[in-house]
């Protein structure tokens, strides 16, 4: 509904994400974390190449999973 800006925008998101996940590999104690973010994030790609996987609920968990696996590193010793 955005157009190419909203894509834009949606898809530094996705990085952004990435890339904190990534960052956690870095830390024994957050790399399960990451590990985890990182195939979340791949799996949601791959689904999205073929069908419109952000919509209703699934939209709803995809966030909620980043939500909960960014909290959950924010709060683990070796975070800073």
């Amino acid at each position: 509904q955005l157009g190419l800006a909203g894509a834009g925008i949606f898809a530094v998101l996705l990085v952004l994400i990435a890339v904190e996940y990534a960052g956690m590999l870095r830390v024994r104690e957050l790399a399960p974390y990451g590990i985890v973010g990182l195939a979340i994030l791949a799996g949601f790609v791959t689904k999205s190449l073929t069908d419109d996987f952000l919509h209703r609920h699934n939209a709803a968990v995809f966030w909620a999973l980043n939500g909960m696996l960014l909290g959950l590193a924010s709060r683990k010793p070796g975070r800073e």
